[in-house]
């Protein structure tokens, strides 16, 4: 994904104002650009969603500017083009001339659905992508650009699993400036990186933690959840800023990877595009009776402390069997050298069996903080021969040696961490 260039000062005073529910106008070039039924569906599944969840300041005036829109699609204004256009909640069809003004009528957000089939076939990994076009006078965004790769077979394990509006509803975030608007450097408050010691076996690697931007009453909200009263700030995947750190937020919604199993739209994120705005007035409220169920029933990382969220998984092993308590949602030693290479778990409720998650050793871009691949053997000496040759998991989890149900995307149910225990 493209992060936009968006750069304006950012003032710490906001009003308190009115909002309104967000209404998006969806506008495709007429050339083509319609997606199969089942992904069709799911794009409207995921508009709708993201339009019940969030109210948007209201805008100055209801215009959508010709040169706006050229811009946006980076089309030849000089050549009249047609588009199509229309909402989620009416059937109604409409033709817009894109060298002309539009008028949003029964909108208040417009979205430029784009299919860009040699930026597909060059970037086989990508599925979708979003950023707003501008900001204008510290006002929200009021028009984004949504690029997608409709023939990729990734599509097909999404549509299956019902998962492929999640791929919308998290892109539709980033159209409204989740991640994709910044502050300038000397108006934000975001936290500085933090340098660190990553225990791994016998070797202490340097580490960076690097954090998001609009993420201070996240971060209040982070504190709880993970129980940990240290936390500095909402730990972001790369340099770009633009996602939650897959490593620490797991299957929250605006994570790099999109789950197969389910992803939430939590109080985390609520957060975050809540404090996203350039000025003095808040552009966005969600509706806390929509995030709240997700929010509730989103357990990764609950209550997994701050040895979870701050230090080491290795740090976070040693300290969970130095206290003869279960290493879930991690493995240890013991557990890769059973013959099933499970970790057992038991609560007053169940007893499981969780298998532990080990790969070939190959080539891999390093984790977000900086990690590089280490063999199993090398980590947990005196496990069995063939571990020299497989690594505990891959650079989205730090190469930290998950249960495969967490690594690998399985859905699964787990009791609350303090209910677990040693079987």
């Amino acid at each position: 994904m493209l992060k936009s260039s968006l750069v304006l000062l950012l003032f710490a005073v906001f009003s308190v104002h009115s909002f309104e529910p967000l209404r998006i106008l969806i506008i495709r070039p007429d050339d083509g650009n319609f997606f199969p039924d089942k992904l069709e569906r799911a794009l409207q599944t995921g508009v709708a969603k993201i339009q019940e969840a969030i109210n948007v300041e209201p805008l100055i005036d209801n215009i959508l500017r010709a040169q706006d829109v050229y811009n946006c699609l980076q089309l030849d204004s000089s050549a009249q083009q047609t588009g199509i256009a229309k909402t989620v909640s009416s059937n109604e069809v409409n033709t817009v001339i894109l060298n002309q003004n539009i008028v949003l009528n029964r909108a208040n957000f417009a979205i430029l659905l784009e299919i860009n089939k040699e930026r597909c076939d060059k970037e086989s990994e990508l599925m979708a992508s979003a950023n707003p076009c501008y900001v204008r006078d510290g006002h929200r965004p009021v028009i984004a650009r949504i690029r997608v790769c409709p023939q990729l077979n990734r599509w097909m394990d999404f549509l299956e699993s019902n998962t492929a509006s999640d791929v919308f509803r998290h892109e539709l975030l980033h159209a409204l400036g989740w991640g994709t608007v910044v502050p300038s450097k000397n108006a934000t408050s975001t936290p500085k990186d933090v340098s660190l010691k990553w225990n791994v076996g016998a070797a202490a690697i340097p580490v960076v933690r690097k954090f998001l931007d609009f993420g201070n009453t996240a971060t209040e909200f982070a504190r709880i959840h993970f129980s940990c009263s240290q936390l500095e700030g909402i730990e972001t995947e790369r340099e770009d800023k633009m996602h939650l750190s897959e490593y620490i937020f797991g299957n929250e919604l605006m994570t790099p990877v999109i789950s197969t199993s389910a992803n939430y739209f939590t109080e985390i994120s609520a957060r975050i595009l809540e404090e996203t705005h350039l000025g003095p007035r808040r552009w966005y409220s969600v509706n806390r009776s929509i995030i709240g169920p997700e929010t509730a029933v989103y357990s990764y990382g609950r209550g997994w402390g701050c040895e979870f969220v701050v230090a080491s998984c290795f740090d976070y092993i040693n300290l969970r069997l130095r206290q003869r308590r279960s290493t879930f949602p991690f493995c240890s030693s013991a557990d890769y050298g059973r013959s099933d290479h499970s970790l057992h778990i038991c609560s007053s409720r169940y007893q499981r069996d969780l298998k532990c998650d080990h790969l070939p050793i190959e080539p891999q871009d390093k984790s977000s903080n900086g990690l590089t691949p280490q063999p199993l053997s090398n980590i947990f000496p005196g496990l069995p021969v063939k571990f020299a040759f497989r690594m505990p998991s891959n650079a989205e989890t730090r190469f930290c040696p998950f249960i495969q149900a967490i690594s690998m995307d399985v859905s699964f149910s787990s009791p609350p961490i303090d209910e677990i225990r040693p079987c």
